[in-house]
């Protein structure tokens, strides 16, 4: 129990005392008060970087149109698909809702698209992969 109390409390004081500067002595000859050092300027808001957009509208959105052919499984994560293909797997990423429901899971399908490489997933499986066309096979 008195570990639980005490050693929080110790870190805290040395916590704190390392932050704290050091004092001047008040009789020492020849010295004068330390003046604040001006920290240099830091601007409040950085400026906001570009996001990313996907294309709304079924085409590539640039790159190049690649066609591959797999096996259209589930991911880890909630309503991610990927398409399980010989050489890698691919995170399947709809614009077109009517697109999505082309491809369900268990089904061996032929997507055209554009690999995306650097884009952001909340699914962490699969190079995501913009899909612009399903085929069945």
């Amino acid at each position: 129990m008195i570990r639980r109390i005490v050693l929080p409390t110790v870190l805290f004081s040395l916590l704190l005392g390392g932050c704290a500067q050091p004092r001047e002595e008040a009789g020492s000859a020849g010295t004068a008060p330390s003046a604040a050092v001006p920290s240099a300027a830091v601007p409040s808001t950085a400026p906001a970087s570009p996001r990313p957009e996907l294309t709304t509208t079924g085409k590539p959105a640039g790159g190049t149109t690649t066609t591959i052919t797999g096996t259209v499984v589930a991911g880890v994560e909630p309503g991610c698909l990927l398409l399980q293909a010989a050489s890698a797997t691919h995170l399947l990423v709809f614009d077109d809702e009517s697109l999505r429901a082309a491809a369900p899971v268990g089904s061996e399908v032929r997507v055209t698209g554009t690999p995306k490489p650097g884009m952001m997933s909340t699914c962490q499986q699969g190079e995501p992969f913009i899909v612009s066309s399903v085929t069945p096979r």
